[in-house]
């Protein structure tokens, strides 16, 4: 082998050496996430509990879910952990919640609103989500035709079915 083979055989097997290693350390990280938020998702009463990594998602009466808040601003912190308040939102049919402990939430419709990035109705949501994709989509399949100018790979087209 020359000396150039051996250096580049090195430097693939370092890279690949790096990238499992990072791999591994996410992975422990998300385990290690799970295993913390479980014990506060089990003292949660909310009928509805969706935990994703570090995403909590709750659902019920405004009193129930204001109570579990508070749960969990009281309880996070002994795990190292605590509330986003930019992540955090009210979702509800008018749009408004009264209730002191929700009232700092940014306040959707469930017309409006998405969870984790898919729209939980039929509403605005859903329109925007799919005016987004169509013209990502759109974009991409002609990137990889090579039919987009260089200017107009920083915008999208408007649909005309969905605006």
């Amino acid at each position: 082998m020359s000396d150039n083979t051996s250096i580049v055989v090195v430097v693939v097997v370092v890279v690949v050496v790096v990238v499992v290693v990072v791999v591994v350390v996410i992975i422990i990280i998300i385990i290690i996430i799970i295993i913390i938020i479980q014990p506060i998702q089990q003292s949660l009463s909310s009928e509805l509990v969706l935990a994703y990594v570090d995403d909590v998602t709750l659902g019920r009466s405004e009193s129930t879910v204001a109570d579990d808040i508070t749960t969990t601003a009281n309880i996070g912190p002994s795990y190292g952990l605590q509330l986003n308040t930019s992540k955090r939102e009210a979702i509800s049919n008018t749009g408004v919640v009264s209730h002191p402990v929700l009232t700092g939430f940014d306040q959707k419709t469930t017309d409006s609103a998405t969870l984790l990035g898919a729209p939980i109705s039929t509403g605005s949501a859903m329109t925007d989500c799919l005016a987004a994709r169509c013209a990502s989509t759109y974009m991409q399949f002609n990137l990889t035709r090579g039919m987009v100018p260089m200017a107009a790979k920083r915008s999208f087209p408007t649909i005309g079915l969905y605006r």
